[in-house]
């Protein structure tokens, strides 16, 4: 990218690219606030995974390699943020079959939860 823009957070070529960027963003992001929170340790940093690819089965956060954890992150925040659709186009999470009815509602509570007993933990 060799182009000047002084807003890089609008004009995007298509409406994938609003969606994808943010979300590559946060994703990148979440690695300084790792790091900043002391946070970078995970479980096992030799697990034989995809490193991206998460199931959010894990007993809790930590558990997940530093890239899952930040694409757990990415990922809850666009599904908050967008549609069901939107979400499963860009995410790395793909076990929506365990859900009901309602998969984004379900999803935001798994993801919430799992968040919101990390953070609680690392006060």
């Amino acid at each position: 990218m060799s182009e000047y823009r002084s807003d890089f957070s609008s004009d995007y070529t298509n409406y994938h690219d609003s969606v994808k960027c943010p979300h590559s963003f946060i994703f990148a992001m979440s690695f300084v606030w790792q790091y900043f929170r002391y946070d970078s340790s995970f479980h096992d940093p030799y697990i034989s995974s995809v490193w991206y690819s998460y199931k959010l089965d894990e007993p809790a956060f930590n558990f997940y390699t530093m890239e899952q954890q930040a694409s757990i992150i990415a990922d809850y925040w666009s599904l908050n943020k967008h549609d069901i659709v939107e979400y499963k186009d860009i995410s790395n999470y793909q076990e929506y079959d365990k859900f009901g009815v309602d998969i984004k509602r379900d999803l935001l509570r798994s993801y919430e939860f799992m968040l919101r007993m990390h953070i609680q933990y690392m006060e």
